[in-house]
Parts: structure tokens; sequence; C-alpha cells
């Protein structure tokens, strides 16, 4: 993904911020796992939000999408609170933190280009 000294956080999605630094930290950690689940939910999401629809619309179904049939959600009961944040965990167990959740919503969001994401 980039140096982290050269990546500018303040222009970029949070979930690509994330990546990069999970990167540093963690030797293990699958960015390319993490890309392709990413681009698959987008996939999906294109198929499903048409360009078309209001903006109302279109988030209402990219949220139903996202909460409902991906079934992503909160992490609830005892869990390791690094289950609920690296982005690789969260996208295989759709459970985890505001924050990981939010980051990989509003990535797909930006991708479809949504008024409330540009």
């Amino acid at each position: 993904m980039g140096s982290l000294a050269d990546f500018e956080f303040n222009k970029a999605p949070l979930c690509d911020g994330m990546v990069l630094i999970s990167e540093q930290v963690r030797d293990d950690f699958p960015s390319r796992f993490v890309e392709e689940e990413l681009q698959q939910l987008l996939r999906l999401a294109q198929e499903e939000i048409a360009p078309s629809w209001d903006q109302e619309r279109q988030i209402e179904r990219l949220l139903e999408l996202f909460y409902d049939e991906w079934g992503f959600g909160a992490s609830q009961g005892v869990y390791r609170l690094s289950d609920a944040l690296w982005l690789d965990k969260v996208l295989v167990n759709r459970q985890g933190s505001a924050v990981s959740l939010g980051a990989i919503l509003l990535w797909i969001a930006q991708r479809l280009a949504l008024p409330w994401c540009r």
C-alpha cells in the first residue's frame, strides 16, 4: 500500500489507513485478503444499489445490505479486542467495533460515490 510516512491520512479513506498501519504492526496481516473482501462487498453493493436512486434510498439499501443481509454488527459478549479491530478478523467474523465497522461501511459508500461520503 505504501510508506507510512508518505501516507496522507487526512485525504484517504479510514479503511486504507487502517490497512497500512496493520501491515506495520502485524507481519501476518493479510492485506490482499482484506482488499479482495472489500472489493467483493463493493461488487455486491453495486449489483443491489442503482445510481439512479435518490440518495436516501441508496443509503438505506447499503445499510440493509451491511447489517441485515451481510450480517455485520457490533461484537457482543466476551471477545478479544483485537478481533473487533483487525479488519481481516472483522471481515471474517462479521463483528467488530464501531470504528472497524464504520471504516468498512464508509469505504464501500465512498466507492459507490454516495453523496454523504464525497
